[in-house]
């Protein structure tokens, strides 16, 4: 396998205040203010035998057409293949129409091209700041999120909340990646703010106590029906 190297970025890439928000159907649009910053968080990895980038955003989602972009324009820059680029998105829903949603706001195509320069730049940042790491990996319990159905034999939570961090030989954290199942809607349909919601503030939160400062990647696969406590 050889000696792992990791390079990772952290862009803003939070949109005019008045750009329709996205994740709810009954929402007064367009959004009034910022709550806090959205961000494209990249973390790149090679070793002797391949390199991969993950973009991660935070948004709802990103379309089809926007990921064959960036895959296209990485690819050329970069030199990387189409399937060594992996674009995610928090699933936020604070945060601008990036996809077509009925009633959940209109798509402003400026701000997707302002995007598509933001993903390019991060994916530079990351590839051209890679150091050697080594893994750590831990696993706790959260039992912040419920199932928002109705009790039955199908109703779950997943408490488990895995943690893979990437640490320079100085001990310093370069990365953090933590997954936790549970949708990002803590500011419900009735917030104009835009936000990372639960997501970003959880990416911060470590960050900002975490030796090095690393960037910190929060996922949810999995979150299905679970839902902060508030929203259940």
């Amino acid at each position: 396998m050889g000696e792992l190297r990791a390079g990772v970025a952290q862009l803003p890439i939070t949109p005019p205040v008045g750009v329709d928000l996205t994740g709810f159907v009954a929402r007064e649009q367009p959004s009034i203010g910022v709550h806090d910053e959205l961000f494209v968080r990249a973390l790149y990895l090679e070793n002797e035998e391949d390199r991969l980038l993950w973009l991660h955003c935070d948004l709802l989602a990103l379309g089809r057409e926007q990921v064959a972009r960036t895959r296209q324009a990485v690819g050329e820059s970069l030199g990387l293949e189409p399937r060594q680029v992996l674009l995610t998105a928090t699933h936020t829903h604070s945060g601008p129409a990036t996809v077509p949603l009925r009633q959940c706001g209109m798509v402003d195509p400026v701000y997707l091209r302002m995007l598509d320069g933001w993903l390019l730049t991060a994916s530079r940042c990351a590839v051209a700041d890679h150091r050697p790491v080594t893994l750590r990996f831990a696993e706790e319990r959260c039992t912040l999120a419920q199932d928002r159905r109705p009790p039955s034999l199908l109703a779950h939570t997943d408490h488990r909340l895995p943690v893979l961090s990437l640490v320079n030989d100085k001990g310093n954290y370069v990365a953090v990646i933590a997954n936790y199942p549970m949708h990002n809607v803590a500011l419900s349909a009735e917030n104009r703010l835009i936000s990372a919601d639960m997501a970003g503030a959880a990416a911060e939160w470590a960050r900002q106590r975490l030796p090095g400062a690393p960037v910190v990647l929060m996922t949810n696969g999995a979150c299905g029906n679970l839902n902060p406590p508030s929203l259940s």
